[in-house]
């Protein structure tokens, strides 16, 4: 894997929530379709016929998560289904079936199903740990031959670098879905209450604090109690004031520190917390935060026209229906623009970015048909099926304008509509809608929101994201004790930044000092020497 520059982050791996909503479970997916006809065919037919594959049929069994999305077609029997059948089934003699997973019990179901040998053939997950642990127990069949022979699109599509991610001890034993896109968080802040305070959109921590202390004393919003200059959620902790928090970091830490130990011990780190308690404490941030686990409470009062400022999942508020346009229509002449103010001792914007994958996608060591797998992705990635599944058909699912901008025919209703979400589950080895380039796919995303501010939004996160990006820690080998532990750290976190946040700032080094002992002393001691042990063996 080619050297890169780049920063770990620790505590989002076990912190950062998914964004992908909850889901029910369904059936599994319907046989291939029978063959039409009996009758002895001549000429033509009989020469296609001689040509059609032979011998024994195959069966590949392929993951489906049921994301419970509002116009998701029956998983498994659709037209979909079929036609992959049609286009890759049939020619290669493979019976082809999709087994059903609600979402959210990925790691749970996914576990119970490798224990008993009764995975589908393609299974995948977010969760590095998982993929380790498979890993290290033989449980996950080697791919690097099988991608050799029949994956060369696979292989060209994803790239050498991406790829490696999932090359373990020398051996491609996963293929890491790409990521088009690397940007993922935006913030916001309220346009119409800078316009009435005549303040600019701020550019620094400092011009910030001093906005939000502006944003509390004047209530631009006229909104008295309720007004909350920055909005805040539980989840939030770990995702979007990521970028705050990290800003108070020493710049010049190198990876091998960053990776090796717990945010709390990082150089800096602390006063990031202490001014999150500080802006607690001066009545700047939600005083409920603690309790919105999921941030409904954030949004709602986003909506309400109560929150100066926030950050969130990458231009989701600018999007059509979203909760801008909600806001807009319960106060009047309320607008948020594009906002991107938290900066480090380097007077740099350090920025929360996707790693260039997203899920694992691995075929269990006992599955007889990972040749199939490997095809199979490998025809998923062809241009023209790629674009296929996730667009469908030019002039009746979308149409293309002279600047490239896709429009998605939003009331098309026909046999082969596209499930929602953009028949995710049958385009699983790519993480977003490919509009067939990178360029051609960034265009798209901001295109989407037909806003100004979405694009400014967008290339403030995709520019600091590329220049001085912060990324999940990622290790060769599983860290046995950090998976053991995964979910009591994860609840430790949680207590320990309500805590640290909501106490008085009197207390707050004495409660800083004896919540981190508290961690190190019950997990992070023995995460960091594995981590350290692991370092060692495995990165170069």
């Amino acid at each position: 894997m080619k050297t890169k520059k780049w920063i770990v982050w620790a505590l989002c791996v076990l912190m950062i929530v998914s964004l992908l909503p909850a889901c029910s479970q369904d059936g599994g997916g319907s046989s291939a379709p029978e063959s039409q006809g009996t009758e002895a065919q001549t000429g033509d037919s009989a020469a296609e016929e001689s040509t059609a594959p032979s011998g024994e049929r195959t069966h590949l069994s392929i993951l489906a998560w049921d994301l419970g999305l509002d116009g998701q077609l029956p998983l498994g029997d659709n037209y979909w289904c079929d036609w992959i059948r049609e286009e890759f089934g049939e020619p290669n003699n493979i019976e082809l079936e999709w087994v059903v997973m609600p979402r959210w019990e990925e790691v749970t179901t996914l576990n119970v199903w490798m224990a008993g040998k009764e995975a589908p053939d393609i299974v995948y997950t977010y969760d590095i740990n998982v993929v380790q642990n498979y890993i290290s127990q033989g449980g996950l069949t080697d791919l690097t031959d099988l991608v050799a022979e029949y994956g060369q699109q696979l292989s060209s599509f994803i790239g050498e670098e991406t790829m490696e991610y999932g090359v373990f001890d020398g051996r491609q034993m996963v293929i890491p879905s790409p990521r088009p896109v690397s940007g993922i968080v935006g913030s916001s802040i309220r346009g119409d209450w800078l316009d009435a305070l005549g303040l600019d959109v701020p550019t620094t921590t400092q011009e910030w604090y001093d906005t939000m202390i502006a944003f509390r004393d004047e209530d631009p919003g006229n909104v008295g109690e309720q007004n909350i200059p920055c909005g805040m959620g539980m989840q939030e902790i770990s995702f979007g004031y990521f970028n705050m928090l990290y800003s108070f970091i020493d710049p010049s830490l190198t990876q091998e520190e960053l990776t090796l130990t717990y945010p709390f011990l990082y150089p800096g780190y602390k006063d990031g917390v202490r001014f999150l308690n500080q802006c607690y404490n001066e009545g700047l941030i939600s005083p409920e935060f603690a309790l919105d686990t999921d941030c409904s409470k954030m949004y709602s009062d986003i909506t309400n026209g109560y929150v100066g400022f926030f950050t969130q999942n990458l231009l989701t508020g600018y999007k059509p229906g979203s909760y801008f346009e909600t806001m807009a229509e319960n106060v009047e002449g309320a607008y948020y623009v594009a906002c991107d103010p938290f900066t480090n001792s380097e007077g740099k914007h350090p920025k929360l970015a996707n790693q260039p994958y997203g899920k694992f996608v691995m075929v269990p060591g006992f599955s007889e048909s990972a040749k199939e797998a490997i095809m199979y992705m490998d025809w998923m990635l062809v241009p023209e099926n790629l674009m296929r599944l996730s667009l469908g058909d030019e002039g009746v699912h979308y149409t293309v304008d002279e600047e490239g901008v896709f429009h998605i025919n939003e009331e098309y209703d026909g046999p082969d509509k596209l499930s929602a979400n953009n028949n995710y589950e049958y385009r699983f080895i790519v993480e977003d809608i490919w509009y067939g380039s990178q360029e051609a796919t960034y265009k798209n995303w901001t295109s989407a929101c037909n806003n100004e501010q979405a694009d400014i939004q967008f290339e403030m996160a995709m520019t600091d994201s590329r220049q001085d990006p912060w990324f999940f820690p990622y290790f060769k080998k599983a860290v046995q004790s950090e998976a053991q532990y995964a979910t009591s750290m994860t609840d430790k976190y949680k207590e320990m930044f309500t805590i640290l946040i909501m106490c008085s700032p009197d207390e707050f080094d004495s409660q800083y000092d004896s919540l981190v002992n508290e961690f190190m002393s019950l997990y992070g001691n023995e995460v960091c020497e594995e981590r350290a042990q692991v370092w060692a063996e495995t990165m170069e």
